[in-house]
């Protein structure tokens, strides 16, 4: 559990983190490297006064969005792919992370754009259900139900709750992962991260979706709420008609 001081701190991580996620919005564009996005996140950071990297930077295009704790970051944002960034910020020793999926050029395709809608339905139905007393692995039930009860299928018409492959999120805190785990129930001023995500590799695509939530006594707020999530204004933030 985190005191007030601790949670203005991390406050400050999440809005640096969240500069960086613009910097990174202006920068994804189809031939651009994904070293180049890295780059620009990392200047973004330090600009707002963060000592550096709550952990390292993960900037990973089409395939690579496919694989978790992606971070060579050596591959090129290609025409069509979508652009998986997943960023954090220390600050004063504690961090942020957050997650955003870009479309390397400007647009999502209707898969593409329906995929991404059915990741953020899971992101806002778990949103609505932090609240204390409940514990991460029950909110990634919330979330697995949103992706095995779509309408959604694989290209092979299965179901897409074997596509999230990684739990619901984590504590955050001095690390990125911080100690506690999915059967502890939260109380307030505990600080989770709500990241839902599908991998396709036969599709060569993966869209995560993150953001910081400290619980509060009768729910939570959501940290990085000024960061962009929607589609729409996901496309607005990387500046493209």
């Amino acid at each position: 559990r985190k005191d007030d001081g601790e949670i203005e701190l991390m406050r400050a991580a999440v809005d640096a983190t969240i500069v960086g996620q613009r910097a990174a919005a202006g920068t994804v564009r189809a031939g651009v490297r994904e070293g180049a996005v890295e780059g620009v996140v990392y200047a973004a950071f330090r600009n707002e006064g963060a000592e550096g990297l709550a952990f390292p930077s993960i900037v990973g295009s089409g395939f690579n969005a496919t694989t978790l704790h992606y971070d060579q970051n050596a591959g090129v944002c290609g025409d069509g792919e979508l652009v998986v960034v997943d960023i954090g910020a220390r600050y004063g020793y504690y961090c942020g992370d957050l997650t955003r999926t870009y479309p390397a050029d400007g647009r999502f395709t209707d898969r593409q754009r329906s995929l991404y809608d059915l990741v953020l339905e899971a992101h806002d139905r778990v949103a609505d259900a932090i609240r204390p007393g409940i514990t991460i692995f029950e909110l990634r039930k919330i979330a697995y139900g949103v992706f095995q009860d779509s309408s959604l299928r694989d290209r092979h018409g299965e179901r897409l709750g074997q596509y999230f492959l990684h739990g619901l999120g984590h504590f955050l805190g001095l690390d990125a992962h911080d100690p506690g785990g999915d059967s502890v129930e939260l109380e307030p001023g505990m600080v989770i991260t709500n990241e839902p995500g599908l991998y396709l590799p036969d599709e060569a695509t993966g869209i995560r979706l993150e953001d910081d939530h400290v619980v509060t006594l009768t729910g939570n707020e959501n940290l990085s709420a000024g960061l962009p999530i929607r589609a729409d204004e996901v496309l607005e933030m990387m500046h493209r008609d």
